[in-house]
């Protein structure tokens, strides 16, 4: 009896120890005079020369698509390392305009610059006629940069551009592709000599495991790839799962395959782990994070590429998951064979504090992504009776941080606040009275808009005033010209108890449960016009509510739960003692 006491007091420490030490896994429009917001509608691009090749600097090919402006529309380019800006240069029209006309587009021009592996989003954009005549707020706020986007029609039928003729080198075990620069892939003739039929050769594979060798001359070739890493190129079959994740693969001694300079071949080539098969962290190469208007709605669009095909992908919110977009449907719950992965989820779903994405290895197509070890099987298990899956319609809130392990990568997103009220603090968390307040671009550093808190500190920023884009606040202090940066999340964390004492949500535009704006007249609801001076003003530095954590009860718990058991374990040994008798 004595043992099986010792044996769950050990295994509730154990248990507790896990709770406690074990890292928390939390990782990257209504139209109205007071909400300029701009239509855009999908252009598709068709290259002279197709896509199946490398993407030469200027790309020739038509624009297609439609303009229902009565005027003209403008063009607006989505760049992964730029976001969705008006054009400046990547879209050229033959006519020389900057634009097209309405009706049935269909121009000739280029593309310039383009990146393969890189995919692109075009649109054609209009402003939509005011509904309301409108009125400014407390402050006198400049707008100095581009508007929010609503997609017309669904955003889903987009065309993404993209040139990306590729093959991946992937580990035959693992099946998961190499990283940047670990294997050398060369180009062989059909008598297996070096090639000089290309443009490049002995090229370094990128981080997403994949190369480019184009040729200059129609032919039979063979490949031959140099590992830096503990493999060789062998004539082994990958585990069957794997044509579920690449296509036509080439092995040590196989005969040529056929290749033409038009239409380039994809070749995919498996390495054999000589030791331990490889493996790497799931990652994301590209990310779009934008808000748009679908269906008369206001939805945040996000869009990732990630390096393993087939990724599992969670949109954590208040530490739970997202399974439906708020309007009932489901969210694609992995990435395409591609790596590509595209949601549209109802703003007013998101915390004002922000949310995560998990990307996870899948253990239904990578080996080594699954947990073969039974305790840990165990604990992830009773984890899970305190942690749900809910869909977006039910209430939620996020942890702060990131992480990263071998299995698991967690992406932080700042909200993107469709509303602003509240006051200037500095770092040491003291308002600054007459401070100027810049919204800056996240993506340039370019200050979007600006504003000046009144002599309390207090200010607000109208939705027509913040971008649909991630940005941040730079507060500049008129005394001694220091500046404070805060992201979206720190504004609404030093504002906590301010904005739930005014019952205000930044990301819904409300107060009290009142819109900010009335979508029908376009013009602010009388909650603000009657009430648009804090009633609930600071008198210290600050007062950060802090959100309760679940973890911590389950901790309490367990300690407690641990204390009874010890308590109960003295008694009985000392009980057990008392009534043993010497012989």
């Amino acid at each position: 009896m004595k043992r099986k006491f010792f044996l769950l007091y050990i295994f509730l420490i154990l248990l507790t120890m896990v709770f406690v030490f074990k890292p928390n896994v939390f990782a990257e429009t209504s139209p109205s005079d007071l909400q300029e917001d701009v239509i855009v509608e999908c252009i598709t691009f068709t290259p002279t020369n197709g896509f199946g090749r490398y993407p030469r600097p200027v790309e020739p090919g038509t624009f297609t698509g439609t303009c229902s402006a009565k005027t003209r529309c403008d063009i607006v380019t989505c760049l992964p390392s730029v976001g969705c800006v008006p054009n400046t240069g990547f879209v050229q029209l033959d006519s020389g305009n900057n634009f097209f006309s309405p009706g049935v587009i269909n121009e000739p021009g280029q593309l310039v610059n383009v990146q393969d592996h890189t995919g692109y989003y075009i649109y054609a954009a209009h402003t939509p006629e005011p509904l309301g005549a409108g009125a400014e707020g407390e402050n006198a706020t400049q707008q100095q940069a581009e508007l929010p986007l609503i997609i017309s029609g669904s955003v889903e039928d987009c065309e993404q551009i993209y040139w990306d003729p590729y093959g991946r080198v992937f580990d035959s075990v693992s099946l998961e592709p190499f990283g940047k620069g670990e294997a050398v892939v060369t180009l062989l003739d059909e008598n297996g000599n070096p090639s000089s039929n290309t443009f490049t050769n002995n090229v370094l594979i990128d981080e997403m495991g994949k190369y480019n060798i184009l040729i200059n001359k129609d032919g039979r070739y063979k490949l031959k790839v140099t590992p830096k890493t503990n493999h060789k190129f062998t004539a082994a079959e990958p585990d069957i799962r794997y044509k579920d994740l690449y296509d036509f693969i080439y092995k040590l001694g196989d005969p040529a395959f056929a290749e033409t300079a038009q239409s380039p071949k994809r070749v995919d080539v498996v390495l054999e782990p000589i030791g331990a098969p490889y493996s790497r962290s799931p990652d994301y190469i590209s990310r779009e994070y934008i808000d748009v208007l679908f269906k008369g709605e206001l939805y945040t669009k996000i869009a990732l590429r990630t390096v393993h095909p087939k990724t599992i992908v969670k949109v954590m919110v208040d530490g739970v998951e997202l399974t439906e977009d708020g309007a009932g449907r489901a969210l694609p719950k992995t990435s395409d064979k591609e790596g590509y992965w595209l949601v549209l989820i109802k703003k007013e779903v998101f915390s004002q504090t922000g949310f995560s994405i998990e990307l996870i290895k899948n253990p239904q197509y990578y080996p080594l992504a699954k947990n073969n070890n039974y305790f840990s099987q165990l604990i992830d298990k009773l984890a899970s009776l305190f942690f749900k899956k809910v869909s977006a319609q039910q209430s939620i809130k996020i942890d702060s941080g990131s992480s990263t392990d071998n299995k698991k990568t967690i992406i932080k997103f700042e909200p993107i606040l469709e509303y602003i009220e509240g006051f200037s603090y500095d770092n040491n968390n003291k308002i600054i009275p007459r401070a100027k307040v810049n919204i800056k671009l996240k993506m340039n550093d370019k200050i979007y808009s600006s504003t000046t808190t009144d002599d309390s500190g207090f200010f607000t920023m109208y939705p027509k005033n913040l971008p649909p884009y991630e940005f941040y606040l730079e507060i500049i202090n008129p005394e001694t010209k220091k500046v404070a940066v805060q992201t979206t999340g720190e504004f609404v964390k030093k504002n906590q108890a301010y904005l739930d004492s005014e019952k205000i949500n930044l990301i819904q535009a409300t107060k009290q449960d009142q819109k900010i704006i009335n979508p029908t007249i376009g013009e602010l609801n009388n909650i603000v016009n009657n009430n648009n001076q804090p009633t609930n003003q600071p008198t210290t530095s600050t007062s950060t509510k802090t959100a309760f954590n679940p973890t911590i009860l389950i901790i309490i718990s367990v300690i407690a739960l641990l204390v009874i058991v010890a308590l109960g374990l003295v008694l009985y040994i000392k009980k057990s003692q008392g009534l043993t008798k010497p012989y």
